[in-house]
């Protein structure tokens, strides 16, 4: 998580008028990352909570805390995908440094993990 450029902050509106984030929409796939290899987060999807928590107003560094952890535990995260459909989704944490820029395909699926 220390390139926000995979996700983005989502916002609703309140019935006040004031903005809130709700979620944390995914712009991109880590290519070979824990997602990019599992297959069943999509861009566009959006990370609602992290083991239980929702993430709606988290500051980036306690998401940070909860997503980060022993490489092969799992983490359970629940997506929100179209708007409605609830996706539940336990990914073992792996490494997530970005490798070398490569060529993504639509989906945001790089070419090696689509093979």
């Amino acid at each position: 998580f220390r390139e926000m450029k995979f996700v983005e902050p989502e916002y609703r509106e309140t019935e006040a008028g004031e903005k809130t984030q709700i979620g944390l929409r995914v712009k991109k796939l880590l290519p070979g990352g824990p997602a990019d290899r599992d297959g069943r987060i999509q861009v566009g999807d959006m990370l609602v909570e992290v083991g239980g928590v929702a993430v709606g107003g988290m500051k980036l560094r306690e998401l940070a805390a909860h997503l980060v952890g022993d490489e092969g535990s799992l983490v359970d995260l629940t997506m929100l995908r179209g708007g409605e459909q609830r996706l539940k989704v336990q990914l073992p944490r792996g490494d997530v440094t970005a490798p070398p820029k490569q060529e993504l395909d639509r989906s945001g699926r790089s070419a090696e993990t689509r093979a």
